[in-house]
């Protein structure tokens, strides 16, 4: 059953508690809980694989481990799967044995992620703000992977990466001001985009 079902039946449909766990994490507003009603849309795929997971059902679960399997999966289904059909993602095993994955060295949690590099399957892939999801992630390459949208202002709330590269998308929009908040960032690429508007102030400090 979907989490949601269609919005006229929101009233009636049946409470889902894996769902209602998750929801402050994934769906944190009325927006990003609209997602969820679109079958197709890469939050309600993402959803559908991670309640089916194996390893989300399993004994060892944590709800950390769940949403960080979410928010990777939200990038597998953004940009229409990997074109290398040799890309092993979303496997039953631990994300740290994913393609692009880097974890600590405890094993317990993302701390790089290389992206994934889309195909054209779907048409101007969003870049999700899901990775935001990755609270302990340092390093992030997603130079020429094919992403549109503009960039995420929940980006600003990874306080431990130090390295995001975004160039040569095709992102638009103006640069957040908030990327200037993130103290431990020493390295931000943005060449090659669409980008309009002056660089922040908080960039420069």
């Amino acid at each position: 059953v979907h989490p949601l079902q269609d919005r006229r039946d929101l009233q009636k449909a049946p409470i889902d508690p894996f769902f209602e766990q998750l929801k402050p994490f994934i769906a944190p507003t009325k927006n990003d809980l609209k997602l969820f009603t679109k079958m197709n849309s890469p939050q309600a795929k993402a959803y559908s694989w991670l309640k089916a997971d194996k390893l989300a059902n399993g004994s060892q679960r944590t709800l950390a481990m769940d949403v960080e399997r979410y928010a990777l999966a939200v990038f597998y289904f953004a940009g229409g799967k990997p074109a290398s059909e040799y890309f092993i993602f979303l496997t039953s095993d631990s994300v740290c044995t994913w393609d692009s994955v880097t974890c600590s060295t405890d094993g317990t949690t993302v701390i790089e992620f290389g992206g994934i590099g889309v195909n054209n399957v779907v048409p101007q892939p969003i870049l999700p703000w899901e990775m935001a999801l990755l609270s302990n992630l340092e390093y992030v390459d997603f130079e020429d992977q094919g992403w549109y949208g503009t960039i995420p202002l929940k980006f600003a709330q990874l306080t431990k990466l130090t390295h995001l590269n975004l160039g040569i998308n095709f992102l638009k929009g103006k640069i957040p001001a908030a990327l200037g908040t993130m103290t431990q960032l020493t390295f931000l690429g943005l060449d090659d985009n669409l980008l309009t508007g002056a660089i922040p102030a908080t960039l420069g400090s």
